[in-house]
């Protein structure tokens, strides 16, 4: 056990009295102390979890162990071990030991067991003894400081020692285990290769040495199973993959907030799901289901699931717990955006956790660039789940950001301390809200409004009267240049509105100068900067931009821009049913492939730059590059397989035999 504050000499030479005195003896070298050159020393651990009970073989003198029990007496140790005569723990807040005796605990002494405390034991007498103790079934968060930790090990049993460690990121120093077989010290340094070190892994009761250079919060899982139950036909590695989504969403949490709950969770497909579902939940899932979260309990649809469900869903069980479940009203908008929040903080801390606030501002920006395509609600209207709900992912993004306001004027821990601000005997939600934020609800509606209006100003298309697409110049773009792309646009528009019956679309097109001049544009449109020769991008019927810099003049991706801004006019993606993995709603690959490439040659055509027997030529020879049949071409993944050039002649020509039967409207 090591020395404390006294410095070295004086406490080992007070031992060595105590001992000559009293029998007692010496206590088992530092963590500090050099690792021993036999680093494959018998590393059989000294506590075994089994049945809910941990057993550990204490041997005469000093044993290390861990309490994982609920808080005690130290004298409950004793009781339990009539043979043992001291007991000691680290006290990392004052990096000093405190001991006990039977029935003598000095004015400083140890006199609580806490859930994780390390433990050094000695043993008196001649003979091993058994300790049978419960494991710990539920998680334990502990409170480490920098400097030496004592602590217990309350996770799962052959946890590998790099996993369970890693949560502490470039704080961890290293990580000590004291061997009582071997009676030696086993160490991990992180960074050092597996063969150097000789702890490995670590077993539920274990007790370890962290040293760390900062402060840390240490969630742990507890022996028990993850809170998933898995309905139907889920192979082992599906569910690994998901508990261990489950273990870190707990663990961010519980270490960045302090907060933990219970709750249950089913994943399964779902017919399987359904029985259990309607159980307790008092019906059937609606069409379409994908999963939901109410009173502490979970349903995800396997085929829904992703690490990004559970941070989500978990952050509404804090929010059930933290306010004590009251069934009190809170705008729709916070409780999704706060949960919207807490999932983005815990994929950036899962990432990179020493960049957290840049992956926030990512995605920021990414839900920005879909904000500003919609005509967007007020917060104050959709503070009812029915109108919140009615806006689809524009609320859920526009509860992100106003949280994420709320918190740049607080702090992030506000987005919890809302919540607990609700417990029982609570305030109306507009009390807490100004006693957490600092700002009544009224003076945040107001200050909102025009700071959305500044980050997330609406397209052009929006803004104006007309149903008629815009078109916007950026960078130094000549005069005659403009008037070309403005001639050629409305040439493109004439062409499918008189040919095809086309209604006219309403979107924005962005034309630039050259790459450097829509940077600005294309990060605020679409969440990040142009990527190398970048020459366009689209989003149909939305927004587009279009660069004259490129080798191919913008015209082509403007007719293509404008066919693909008709048909999400005529079909909306949102209106659109679901389909499998790997389809398309809009209808089979090949059948896009077909309505693009004939429409733009037929307009190729009508304007001279190649006459359609020609084109029609050209792609029956690349046709004959693919021995595939258009059936196996339904998905994106059939098409690549045929190869993109050769699927798209191939759908040309089908395009030819519709239009003989059904005309080109």
């Amino acid at each position: 056990m090591p020395h404390g504050r006294l410095g070295a000499a004086p406490i080992v030479a007070l031992a060595a009295v105590l001992a000559a005195v009293a029998g007692l003896a010496l206590a088992p070298p530092a963590a500090s102390a050099q690792q021993p050159e036999d680093t494959d020393a018998a590393a059989v651990p000294a506590s075994v979890a089994l049945d809910g009970m941990i057993e550990t073989t204490l041997y005469p003198g000093w044993n290390a162990a861990a309490w994982l029990g609920q808080d005690a007496p130290v004298q409950t140790i004793f009781d339990a071990i009539p043979a043992l005569e001291l007991v000691s723990a680290w006290d990392a807040a004052e990096q000093d030991y405190r001991y006990a005796r039977p029935r003598s605990i000095g004015p400083r002494g140890l006199d609580r067991l806490t859930p994780g405390m390390g433990l050094w034991l000695q043993l008196g007498g001649g003979e091993p003894v058994t300790w049978t103790r419960p494991a710990r079934a539920d998680s334990v968060l502990l409170e480490l400081r920098a400097g030496r930790n004592l602590v217990g090990w309350a996770g799962r049993d052959e946890a590998p020692v790099a996993d369970a460690l890693a949560r502490f990121g470039g704080a961890l120093t290293r990580a000590s285990r004291w061997n009582v077989d071997s009676q030696r010290w086993e160490h991990y340094r992180p960074g050092v290769t597996d063969a150097a070190g000789t702890l490995r892994a670590l077993h539920h009761g274990d007790m370890i040495q962290v040293d760390l250079s900062a402060d840390a919060r240490w969630w742990q899982s507890g022996a028990a199973p993850p809170p998933v139950e898995f309905l139907g036909d889920v192979p082992e590695e599906r569910q690994a993959e998901i508990r261990g989504w489950v273990d870190e969403t707990r663990a961010v949490f519980a270490e960045r907030w302090g907060v933990e709950a219970t709750f249950e969770s089913y994943v399964g497909e779902l017919g399987p799901l359904t029985p259990k579902y309607v159980e307790l939940r008092g019906g059937r899932p609606r069409p379409g289901f994908c999963g939901n979260y109410s009173r502490r309990v979970v349903f995800v649809r396997i085929g829904c699931i992703s690490e990004r469900t559970y941070p989500h869903e978990y952050f509404h069980v804090l929010q059930d717990a933290l306010s004590g479940g009251r069934d009190i009203h809170v705008p729709t908008w916070l409780v999704e955006g706060t949960a919207g929040y807490g999932e983005v903080t815990q994929q950036g801390v899962v990432s990179d956790p020493t960049a957290v606030a840049d992956h926030v501002d990512r995605d920021l920006r990414s839900r920005i660039a879909t904000l500003i395509r919609h005509d967007l609600p007020s917060l104050a209207s959709i503070e009812d789940p029915a109108e919140f709900h009615e806006h689809g992912i524009v609320g859920s993004d526009l509860g992100v950001l106003a949280v994420d306001w709320l918190v740049d004027h607080s702090a992030e821990e506000s987005i919890v301390d809302f919540f607990k601000e609700l417990a029982p005997p609570a305030v109306a939600w507009q009390e807490a809200f100004e006693a957490v934020f600092g700002i009544t609800a009224d003076e945040f509606y107001e200050a909102f409004e025009p700071y959305l209006a500044e980050v997330a100003p609406p397209l052009p298309h929006l803004t104006d009267d007309s149903d008629e697409p815009v078109l916007v110049f950026l960078g130094d773009v000549p005069s005659a240049a403009q008037a070309a792309v403005r001639a050629e646009f409305g040439r493109v528009r004439a062409f499918l509105t008189d040919r095809f019956g086309a209604e006219t679309p309403d979107f924005t097109a962005y034309v630039g100068a050259d790459a450097d001049s829509v940077a600005a544009t294309h990060l605020r449109e679409f969440g990040g900067q142009p990527e190398e020769m970048f020459c366009h991008r689209w989003i149909p019927g939305r927004v587009g931009i279009v660069i004259l810099s490129c080798g191919e003049p913008p015209l082509h991706y403007l007719d293509r821009s404008y066919f693909d801004a008709v048909r999400a006019k005529i079909a909306p993606w949102g209106s659109l049913p679901a389909v499998p993995e790997g389809h398309n709603r809009l209808g089979p690959d090949w059948l896009l492939l077909a309505t693009e490439s004939y429409t733009e040659s037929a307009y190729r055509a009508a304007t001279g730059i190649e006459t359609f027997s020609r084109i029609r030529d050209r792609e029956i020879a690349r046709a004959r590059g693919t021995a595939q049949p258009l059936r196996s071409m339904e998905t994106r993944a059939g098409v690549d397989a045929a190869g993109f050039w050769e699927a798209r002649a191939l759908a040309f020509l089908a395009a030819g035999r519709l239009v003989a039967r059904a005309g080109e409207p």
